[in-house]
């Protein structure tokens, strides 16, 4: 099994999915299971959308919801808390009691129940504007969560921000300075500093001709030599999902960063993925030949984390990566009949890069009939990628 956030899974994964991801999502591994998230990342979604929970229960632990939400009032806060967790179960009709959640994440003077609600509302899509302006208001106003002393509660704080994207912008100063982004003492809360500002600092799509936000952009540019190898990962990422910045002399500055990072970076998947950054944000063949032949050399290291940031790297580029597309086929002849785990996880993340580039990849005769034979794997998950490659190349 693939060692957790070596490939581009991360808590933006969604965000950098929809940005640049070619024809194809970022894939999981082939043995079914996706990347262990942060501790932090949120959970599961409970609370309905407009589309979901049919049939909710009319009781849970012998109380309906109209008890439990009178316990969000209780003089107890084990109580309170308890409700606050258990309403979204009662899916649609608890809907009404989002109001009363958004209270307690306001003025409820116990920790456990406003991280409770923090919790709820920010694992939970809130389709309501208002509602939506009011949580984002309690996070960031002066005495919101986003100035909490616990690192737990600013930690879930910034996770929550990501959910509401440039409506929470009024936090970027916060999340980019000493007790977020930069806090010394905590790298999962440096993690998730850098997902929110990837999410919150993303360019106006009314004007996008202005770019990203230019505080976003340098502070994580500034994080680059982050002691944690995790944080620089997600940090990469960020710099994917924000994109290029608007005027010419802000992404000199961000690039010749970029490439001093590339020079010193001491992990060599953290080193593909910036040149993969780079690339992306560039944007022209120069400059993607220049990186492309270090990027497309992990095809053959003997390590797992480096050839599959490789494959990776060059699906998402899509049909630009055409020219590469030999290699992959050399690299799934080179595991095909392995029963190995890691083997198996590689040839997936092949079959998935050459679907990605599409109907460029026929120009190589042999890809068509590569991926028709891998459409018979026994891996099910090698077999169904296959057969959307396939579909992808006959386009």
């Amino acid at each position: 099994m693939l060692r957790a956030m070596r490939i581009l899974t991360s808590l933006i994964v969604p965000l950098v999915a929809a940005g640049i991801a070619g024809a194809q999502t970022p894939p999981k591994t082939a043995a079914g299971g996706s990347k262990s998230p942060p501790k932090a990342a949120p959970a599961e979604s409970n609370m309905p959308t407009s589309q979901s929970m049919n049939g909710p229960p009319a009781v849970i632990g012998g109380k309906g919801l109209g008890q439990w939400a009178k316990d969000l009032e209780s003089k107890d806060p084990e109580i309170r808390e308890l409700a606050v967790r258990t309403i979204p179960y009662f899916g649609r009709p608890a809907l009404i009691h989002i109001p009363k959640l958004i209270d307690r994440l306001a003025v409820d003077k116990e920790y456990n129940v406003r991280f409770a609600a923090l919790l709820v509302l920010s694992q939970n899509p809130i389709e309501d504007e208002k509602q939506r302006a009011d949580i984002v208001r309690h996070i960031i106003n002066d005495d919101g969560l986003l100035r909490s002393v616990q690192v737990p509660m600013r930690t879930q704080a910034a996770i929550a921000l990501m959910g509401y994207g440039r409506e929470a912008r009024g936090a970027i100063d916060m999340l980019t300075g000493d007790n977020y982004l930069r806090f010394q003492h905590s790298f999962e809360l440096r993690m998730a500093s850098a997902a929110a500002l990837a999410s919150i600092g993303q360019r106006d799509p009314k004007l996008p001709q202005l770019g990203p936000d230019m505080r976003a952009v340098m502070a994580l540019v500034n994080q680059l030599n982050d002691p944690c190898l995790r944080v620089r990962d997600e940090v990469a990422k960020a710099f994917m999902v924000l994109g290029r910045p608007a005027k010419p002399e802000d992404w000199i500055k961000e690039k010749l960063i970029l490439l001093d990072r590339i020079n010193t970076e001491p992990d060599a998947v953290q080193k593909n993925w910036l040149r993969a950054a780079l690339v992306q944000l560039d944007g022209t063949e120069e400059e993607f030949n220049k990186q492309i032949g270090a990027i497309s050399g992990g095809l053959y290291s003997d390590k797992q984390d480096i050839r599959l940031a490789a494959a990776q790297a060059i699906g998402m580029f899509g049909a630009k990566s055409k020219g590469l597309v030999g290699h992959l086929l050399k690299s799934i002849h080179s595991v095909e009949n392995s029963q190995k785990q890691d083997d198996v996880d590689f040839l997936y993340m092949c079959v998935w890069a050459i679907g990605s580039i599409g109907p460029e990849a026929k120009k190589e005769k042999e890809a068509l009939p590569v991926l028709q034979k891998m459409t018979k794997h026994q891996n099910q998950l090698v077999k169904e990628t296959a057969e959307k490659a396939v579909s992808l190349v006959n386009k």
